[in-house]
């Protein structure tokens, strides 16, 4: 699996961890600012519920 890489909010060091990381915070190793490790996958879209019809 790929690296998720992203840049640390504060100070804009190269990030990287691995997709098992992801929602997880961690302290950046240049400014020691805690960071949230993004999601690599998009969040799904909620659809709505489809009720059968009674009459048929």
């Amino acid at each position: 699996m790929e690296d998720i890489r992203f840049v640390c909010t504060k100070c804009g060091q190269k990030l990287k961890c691995t997709p098992d990381n992801a929602g997880q915070k961690i302290e950046c190793p240049a400014c020691k600012k805690t960071v949230k490790i993004p999601n690599p996958y998009p969040p799904t879209a909620k659809l709505p519920r489809v009720h059968p019809d009674p009459q048929s």
